[in-house]
């Protein structure tokens, strides 16, 4: 067995090992941590000094809670000191988006410019979710703005005014923002916006939003930002998610900008160990200096040179540097792609009809292949584990036998098709279907092209130079190997090992090209012995997958312990978890019966495990009916909503096609138009305060109403025996532990 015969394994296995070293900025901050001492650059370590001055206790503060005015009046202070004169704009903001109101306490302060006229905002929110103390979302883009606040003090000033929103009720339906764009005057100037947001607690600070119109803010992006992470599938796909930020409600405004996030170690986000401890200082240098980067440059230029009427396409290199290009050149690139490649074919390749016929059968058995195999591995890797559906303490043994999996599909496939189908039909198919789906996404998501086009550029410019379609071939894989890569780690932050079928489909990326060149090379190679290797790697990296911990003290799975007491009804300890709990937590908690049927918040069907639960003080909200009449045959309500204990969330809750037709809190509208699935309606950081509700019905129909409070879970009694008795690796999230108490009314 000679050396030569092997090329192609090892030229496949460094060119991928060489891709992944490449593409670890993907998970990892690139950014140095600067040191305090250093005042002409962001450092990360003066901004978690302001961080941990502002949240050192670790705990949370919801919009409206105390917690939050006192992280409030350290953050005016701090602006007090930097001479910003801060403003305070506070209110009740409800909306129709999350149905519901937020009491709202935003600060404002402003940085002078050396030019009047539009300005630009930096923004973060610095309320948290009610069980979480959020130092990375969003306490590290509170301390990133601080940081930049102060460094911008002590220069020159920018041509336009600076505007500081430290928004509130982010986390309760994005109210701050919306109470700012509506009704703060200041708005009227704003043209260029920096939003910093987190979904994790590590990670690049990629810039994952831009809005339409963006190829002036993409070139000064590639300018300006040192270590750039961004690429225009992520705004592609992000625009067409149900999730929104605050840059959400200002960009349908019709202001531009940027909009940051890292989103590594999703298991902490919202989680109670969102905390100073386990904040990536990395990532909050990465997310700072590049905020710094794109504020201080759009501060140098006339903001209207950064409006333009087309996007761009972008895509960072190893967040080395950023290429861009406008996105109506892909339409026009894909097409003269496609063509070429059936010209290199044509050219190139005398084929027959069977062995097309068979090249479509193997191409076909790849697509099927591919993702029935990852749906196989995603058991070991996963489901039996009970992985987190976003993250994993230890991913690499899953991401090899992922990525060995593939290769050992495209090998059997060649072994399997090759010697009907044959190299040249194989390559014809491949390319040509590379081609199409490049033609594809530059119609449907034109974004996204560059990750077919790049290989398909490759491919063309080396048939071009060489005249040798092996070495084009190869060429094409290794850059077919950087986007399928790319998009594999990319996709982590939106699927995890449970969803291996998924994760598995970009490497078609590099399997498709790849495909004909092993059929060429498995005559004369060792093809047994490399198949057997392969399915030695799989098997040895699914095991080790399988093995590892899925969940840890800093990877914890989100288990919550609610008491739920309804009004004539036996109370119940409720599990909430994300995913399944895991048997472990289950048993070590107490929770032995098996998942029974529930309604979460008294009108939404699940399954939970419950367990009885001795009764505690706690009082459901009242509702007081003031006004109930009907004109011109709509049914008409008037009531006053009041909370009798200090809970952080009041809800309203409508069943399943409830007769309602509209509902308004102080005047607001939260529900327009008919309930045709339950609906919650979410009061949060009102405390005791009572609020008027107005409903309108459908006359002559029961109407059933759900009325509940949530508060933090008292550790005491029973229920402090079984938070001890909560395992390490589990920690409560969102809300966290809780006490609700909960009362049905009919009108």
């Amino acid at each position: 067995m000679t050396p030569k015969r092997w090329s192609l394994p090892v030229l496949v296995v460094v060119a991928l090992a060489l891709v992944l070293f490449v593409l670890r900025g993907l998970e990892h901050a690139p950014a140095p941590i600067v040191p305090a001492a250093d005042r002409t650059s962001f450092s990360a370590e003066r901004a978690y000094a302001h961080l941990r001055d502002l949240i050192g206790e670790n705990v949370p503060h919801p919009a409206g809670s105390p917690a939050q005015r006192e992280i409030g009046n350290r953050i005016i202070a701090r602006l007090e000191a930097l001479g910003l004169a801060p403003q305070v704009q506070e209110g009740l903001q409800c909306s129709t988006l999350a149905p519901g109101c937020s009491q709202v306490r935003n600060i404002i302060g402003m940085r002078q410019g050396s030019r009047d006229g539009p300005a630009m905002m930096i923004t973060a929110h610095y309320d948290s979710v009610p069980g979480s103390a959020a130092a990375a979302d969003d306490g590290a883009g509170v301390a990133a703005m601080l940081e930049i606040a102060d460094l911008l003090a002590h220069r020159e000033p920018l041509q336009h005014d600076v505007i500081f929103l430290f928004a509130d009720a982010e986390e309760s339906g994005l109210r701050g923002a919306m109470h700012f764009a509506s009704q703060h005057p200041l708005m009227k100037r704003v043209a260029f916006i920096v939003n910093l947001e987190a979904r994790g607690v590590s990670g690049p600070g990629a810039m994952f939003e831009t809005g339409a119109g963006n190829e002036a803010l993409i070139g000064l992006f590639g300018e300006v930002v040192p270590r750039p992470a961004a690429n225009s599938l992520l705004f592609e796909v992000y625009r067409r998610m149900p999730n929104s930020t605050d840059f959400t409600i200002y960009s349908r405004a019709g202001v531009r900008g940027f909009n940051f996030a890292f989103s590594r170690g999703a298991s902490l986000y919202h989680s109670e160990r969102d905390d100073l401890a386990h904040l990536d200082l990395r990532s909050l240098q990465h997310q700072g200096e590049s905020a710094l980067a794109v504020l201080t440059g759009a501060g140098a230029v006339s903001l209207e040179s950064l409006r333009s009427n087309r996007d761009a396409s972008y895509v960072d290199v190893g967040t080395r540097a950023l290429l861009a290009w406008p996105v109506n050149w892909n339409l026009p690139m894909a097409l003269a792609a496609l063509l070429l490649v059936a010209a290199i074919v044509c050219w190139r390749a005398s084929l027959r009809a069977s062995q097309l016929v068979w090249a479509l059968l193997a191409v076909g058995a790849l697509l099927a292949c591919l993702p029935l195999s990852g749906w196989l591995l995603s058991w070991p890797l996963g489901r039996w584990p009970g992985a987190h559906p976003l993250d994993h303490p230890y991913p690499w043994p899953g991401r090899i036998a992922l990525i060995a999996m593939s290769l050992l599909v495209v090998l059997a496939i060649a072994r399997w098709f090759g010697s009907r189908a044959g190299m040249r039909a194989t390559l014809c198919v491949s390319w040509m279907l590379l081609g199409l789906l490049a033609l594809a996404l530059a119609f449907l998501m034109p974004g996204a092209a560059f990750l077919p086009l790049a290989p398909l550029i490759a491919f063309i410019v080396f048939v071009a130079a060489t005249r040798t379609l092996l070495v084009a071939q190869i060429a094409g894989f290794v850059i077919a190997a950087w986007s399928g890569l790319y998009l594999f780690l990319l996709a982590d932050v939106v699927l995890g090992f449970p969803s291996s079928h998924l994760k598995v489909l970009p490497l078609l990326l590099f399997a498709l090209p790849l495909l004909p060149i092993t059929m060429a090379w498995v005559d004369q190679g060792p093809a047994r012995a490399a198949t057997g290797i392969l399915s030695c790697v799989v098997l040895a990296a699914a095991a080790a997958g399988a093995l590892v911990p899925t969940h840890t003290v800093d990877r914890p799975r989100g288990v919550n312990l609610v008491h739920l007491q309804e009004e004539g009804k036996a109370p119940a300890w409720v599990l909430e978890s994300f995913g399944d709990p895991g048997r472990e937590v289950r048993h070590a908690m107490g929770f032995r019966r098996p998942m029974q049927p529930y309604l979460r918040y008294g009108v939404k069907p699940e399954m939970a495990y419950l367990e009885p639960a001795p009764p505690v003080d706690a009082a459901a909200p009242i509702l007081t009916i003031e006004q109930d009449t009907i004109r011109a045959g709509t049914r008409h309500v008037r009531a006053i909503l009041q909370s009798r204990r200090d809970a952080f969330l009041m809800m309203l809750a409508l069943p399943d096609h409830a007769p309602i037709d509209s509902v308004r809190i102080e005047g607001q509208p939260v529900i327009a138009g008919a309930v045709d699935e339950p609906r919650v309606i979410g009061l949060h950081g009102l405390g005791n305060a009572p609020v008027r509700v107005e409903m309108t019905a459908r006359a002559g129909v029961p109407l059933t109403l759900v009325l509940l409070d949530v508060a933090t879970l008292k550790g005491k009694a029973e229920a402090a025996q079984l938070l001890r008795a909560r395992p390490a690796d589990a920690a409560p999230l969102q809300f966290g532990d809780q006490s609700i108490a909960l009362r049905r009314t009919s009108l």
